[in-house]
């Protein structure tokens, strides 16, 4: 009876499963405009090098907005927290892929940064939650793994699309992935309540010791 137990318990969760294809379909929506950068910028009549600001401040919001909004939603449920995350990354791609102007395009992508940076982090800590005792890597590691095959497999097919039919055209998969993961979410996933994440104002204070 003891070993069936502990033999379910090693298994990985499911919800673990579910983040690893949030992060894929995520992991497409970030990296693929760089591969369709021509076709942006032949679409909209702008240079390369303004196309290239889709990326450009598409980074520099992800690294100076992600610390923030991780720490100011410190207290929110984790579940649905990341929901929350999925459809605001939702709403994003939908205004970029309808987007008429290159302003407009350039609003859904800093919509999409909101929720990518801190779903990385915060479903970070839910795989490690949702692990066996000792395997908390492993759990971030397969997570991650949905990353690893939208830069592999999904970013270099959908600038083929892109480039070949229609630039609109790769934001569609990033859309139908989170709405399965989000069913997946309810369906798989318990709700969690961390009580290992700190006041936000302590949190800034590690940030600001010498030692860090």
């Amino acid at each position: 009876m003891q070993r069936g137990v502990y033999e379910y318990s090693a298994k990985t969760h499911p919800g673990v499963y579910a983040l690893a294809i949030a992060a894929f379909a995520i992991g497409i929506a970030e990296f693929v405009v760089v591969g369709i950068l021509p076709s942006l910028a032949t679409a909209f009549q702008i240079s390369l090098s303004r196309a290239g600001g889709l990326v450009g401040f598409y980074a520099l919001a992800l690294a100076v907005g992600t610390p923030v909004l991780v720490l100011c939603l410190a207290r929110i449920p984790r579940k649905a927290l990341l929901l929350g995350l999925i459809a605001v990354f939702l709403a994003g791609n939908l205004v970029s892929a309808l987007a008429g102007s290159y302003a407009v395009l350039l609003t859904g992508r800093m919509i999409t940064t909101v929720a990518h940076g801190s779903f990385f982090a915060i479903g970070a800590t839910v795989a490690a939650h949702l692990a066996p005792k000792g395997q908390a890597g492993k759990a971030i590691a397969l997570m991650f793994a949905g990353l690893t095959l939208a830069m592999v497999i999904g970013v270099p097919l959908g600038s083929f699309i892109g480039n070949a039919a229609n630039w609109r055209l790769p934001f569609s998969p990033s859309q139908r992935w989170p709405r399965w993961h989000g069913w997946q979410r309810c369906a798989w996933c318990p709700q969690l309540r961390f009580t290992l994440m700190a006041r936000w104002r302590n949190n800034w204070r590690r940030c600001a010791s010498p030692q860090f």
